[in-house]
């Protein structure tokens, strides 16, 4: 029973510093050979970047390893809701490990 409460917080620290946006709009996608297989995604409302978060560029919010089948799946939804002003609700992993200084994504919704 100790232990429950120290994991119980670990648990809410490991998910309290990702963005989530919910109910905003594709903005921007960059793409481009410099960055190989990594595709950038810019939302119209930006996320609340907490304290200690390893995003710190400026324009783009998210980015996607498009190298992998459900790279290629996300990246046609995100195009998908860029070409129709869709409404989406996309989420972050609080890592920066695909490209410094942008948010990984991790899941990306149509509204």
């Amino acid at each position: 029973m100790k232990y429950v409460l120290p994991i119980l917080f670990a648990l809410f620290c490991a998910n309290a510093s990702s963005t989530t946006v919910n109910g905003t709009e594709v903005k921007s996608i960059l793409v481009g050979k410099y960055y190989g297989d990594k595709a950038f995604i810019e939302i119209e409302s930006k996320p609340e970047i907490p304290d200690g978060h390893c995003q710190s560029n400026g324009s783009y919010n998210y980015v996607l390893d498009t190298s992998t089948e459900l790279g290629r799946l996300t990246l046609s939804l995100v195009l998908t809701a860029y070409a129709t002003k869709s409404s989406i609700l996309i989420d972050g992993y609080d890592t920066c490990d695909t490209f410094g200084g942008v948010e990984d994504l991790k899941q990306f919704q149509l509204q």
